[in-house]
């Protein structure tokens, strides 16, 4: 109960909200990934208006993409490629791009991949000025994760994944909800 059920969607999305913010993939390849925002660390509550950043702490080297599932059910990218150097492992970094918590509200999920190479692009389009994934979701996750299948025939999307899966791979996914301020 409280602000967190109060959203929405929640009666339609809680169980599949709850069972994919509590399911963390293992890490791959050693690569460690540690991410909150201001606002928390498993699930977060924010109210219309409210700045929300993000932090980041791997133990080597990645590359960081930032998906978000929003209330409506579509998938946008608010992040790719962001880059954790050498000299930046094991310090916490906060992603230089600030959001805004804005409608659709409701029950939503954040999800911050990381790996040892840059990720295959994702087909996007500018739509209500996010960046809406177009790949449909399966294979947009495939695009992410560490394990690739190899394509026996071409992609009808044109833009292939990876042949080769990443040495490392770690993910975090955090809750977030969204309400309209009152």
């Amino acid at each position: 109960t409280g602000p967190a059920l109060e959203a929405e969607n929640a009666d339609a999305l809680t169980p599949d909200y709850q069972q994919t913010a509590s399911q963390q993939l293992a890490p791959v390849g050693g690569l460690r990934l540690e991410a909150w925002t201001n606002r928390g660390t498993e699930s977060a509550v924010v109210t219309e208006g409210d700045t929300v950043w993000v932090y980041l702490r791997a133990n080597r080297p990645a590359y960081v993409r930032l998906r978000y599932r929003l209330a409506d059910g579509r998938t946008v990218l608010l992040y790719d490629n962001y880059e954790i150097r050498v000299g930046q492992t094991g310090q916490a970094i906060r992603l230089p791009q600030a959001f805004v918590a804005t409608p659709p509200f409701g029950a939503e999920l954040m999800t911050v991949l990381a790996a040892d190479r840059p990720f295959a692009p994702l087909v996007t389009r500018a739509e209500d000025g996010y960046r809406s994934v177009r790949s449909r979701l399966p294979e947009a996750a495939m695009q992410s994760r560490g394990l690739t299948p190899v394509p026996t025939d071409p992609p009808k999307d044109g833009n292939p994944p990876p042949t080769v899966p990443y040495e490392a791979f770690a993910a975090r996914t955090i809750g977030v909800t969204t309400l309209p301020r009152r």
